[in-house]
């Protein structure tokens, strides 16, 4: 075996001795560094997690729930007591037609009827405002 190595040129294995290392040796710790030619986007507002619940603020409240609901009874009872006044007086004028004796009475009980119709419009409005509010206190509308 000597005379292949000779012929071959084969040089015998450097000894198996170890220089110490210049640094300490650490352990990986599985965070991986960005390298120098990668270019992270910047985002314009950061994230933030919402909340699932939330708070429930004055408006949603028990009692604000209970002045709500007295405040739309108020107005559908007042709906409805123009309601009844208008058919009341809408049968009265329509009474006074079929027994009127002359034209003159039937024109002034139409004019009541007109007049009625012109009440019950009015009622209808500010209810409808005030129903628009509520709705819109709700953010319903």
């Amino acid at each position: 075996m000597p005379y292949a190595i000779a012929i071959m040129n084969i040089k015998p294995p450097a000894s198996l001795f170890f220089d110490a290392p210049k640094r300490p040796v650490l352990k990986p710790s599985g965070i991986i560094t960005p390298r120098g030619d990668i270019v992270l986007g910047r985002r314009r507002r950061p994230i933030v997690p919402r909340t699932r619940i939330t708070i429930a603020g004055p408006a949603l409240r028990p009692d604000a729930t209970v002045v709500r609901i007295e405040a739309a009874r108020s107005a559908l009872r007042t709906l409805t007591e123009a309601r009844d006044g208008f058919v009341a007086r809408a049968a009265a004028a329509r009474e006074l037609v079929r027994v009127a004796p002359d034209d003159r009475t039937r024109v002034a009980a139409m004019a009541q009827t007109y007049r009625a119709e012109a009440a019950l419009d009015e009622v209808l409005k500010k209810t409808f405002n005030e129903v628009t509010a509520l709705m819109e206190e709700r953010g319903l509308r």
